[in-house]
């Protein structure tokens, strides 16, 4: 892995064209580990990445028409964006050191084998002929000459064997993707939900005042998300709740709407918070279905908290608590208690549900 840095932080940056809406800034510290800068790619060597929702396609480009491709998980944290821009670089330099094999030179000829010289054979001697032995003289017979030595015998090597055949050229492998090693996704990847959306929702839950008992509440929102932001319009009411402090045992019931913010951190997943601002109109009643007066509108502030779950591509879960404040005192009046000042206070329990997701991706 040091080699690896060293020969990348000695080498000209190549350009790596990250997905539009990645922050340069997070990226600066990785890249310049890598030996990379962010830019817009041309028709030399450089590095693309491709944002396919939770999984990022990383396509290197050696400039020649060649190119390597892996996948990882989307990174979140810094270590994760300095494995996806070392991954980068070492698929850039993999693809770059992959070039053919340079071509055999031609087989020699041998040469022409080499005709060994015609030996002359050495004279046959022949005995004297056998006559009969007649008192003459015999003329003297000089020795006859030796027969002159064999030449030396020429050894021709045989020809030597033709190299061997050079291997059937293969065709450079096709981009293959593939897990990385460091980061093997645990489970099947989620569509990403668009970039931004309008979805719909329903919530139940229990609305908790301190002068009346719990009492069932429902709503309804429509919002537009965009990211980790999202617009809120919110309507709903509680049921009637028994007012404690009173001995005629009046009730008292809610309506109201709300227009707010809710934002999810991009650190902890999940994690939901919401301010909203709108007005309640507070229904007293006697306990027996009649209205004792017109509805108080009072203006109202919320801060929410949740959890968001995300059950599909298009529908998510979401346990909230939301705390609202009324800006206005009211007194309810009673011939046996006298003058009672509500309270300002509600909090309400829920579980809301969304579903929609119309938008662009």
């Amino acid at each position: 892995m040091f080699f690896f840095l060293t020969n990348a932080l000695a080498a000209a940056p190549v350009v790596i064209e990250l997905p539009p809406r990645e922050p340069l800034g997070e990226w600066a510290e990785s890249l310049s580990l890598a030996g990379l800068v962010a830019g817009v790619g041309g028709s030399g060597p450089h590095v693309e990445v491709l944002d396919q929702g939770t999984i990022w396609l990383i396509r290197a480009h050696d400039g020649a028409g060649h190119t390597r491709e892996a996948a990882v998980r989307e990174p979140v944290r810094a270590a994760d964006r300095e494995d996806v821009a070392i991954l980068a670089a070492s698929l850039l330099r993999t693809i770059s050191s992959g070039s053919p094999p340079a071509a055999r030179p031609p087989p020699v000829e041998p040469p022409p084998p080499v005709a060994p010289p015609a030996v002359t054979p050495p004279p046959v001697v022949r005995p004297p002929p056998v006559a009969t032995v007649v008192p003459v003289a015999v003329p003297v017979i000089p020795p006859a000459a030796p027969p002159p030595a064999d030449p030396p015998v020429v050894v021709v090597a045989p020809p030597p064997a033709p190299p061997p055949a050079p291997p059937p050229a293969v065709p450079p492998p096709s981009p293959v993707s593939f897990p990385p090693t460091f980061a093997p996704p645990e489970a099947l990847p989620v569509p990403k939900p668009p970039a931004w959306a309008v979805e719909g929702g329903l919530g139940v839950g229990v609305s908790l005042r301190g002068d009346a008992i719990p009492a069932p509440s429902v709503a309804g929102q429509l919002a537009v998300t965009d990211g980790p932001v999202r617009v809120v319009l919110r309507v709903g009411g509680s049921f009637p709740a028994r007012l404690t402090a009173f001995e005629a045992r009046p009730d008292l019931s809610a309506v109201g709407g709300s227009g707010g913010v809710w934002w999810a951190p991009p650190g902890v997943a999940g994690l939901d918070f919401g301010v909203a601002f709108g007005c309640s109109g507070l229904l007293p009643g006697d306990g027996l279905g009649n209205l004792l007066a017109e509805a108080v509108a009072l203006p109202t502030a919320t801060v929410g908290l949740g959890w968001r779950a995300r059950l599909g591509p298009l529908n998510t879960i979401e346990p909230q608590a939301r705390f609202t404040w009324t800006s206005r005192t009211v007194n309810l009046r009673s011939s046996l208690n006298g003058d009672t000042v509500l309270s300002p206070w509600n909090v309400e329990l829920g579980l809301l549900t969304s579903f929609g997701g119309v938008g662009r991706p």
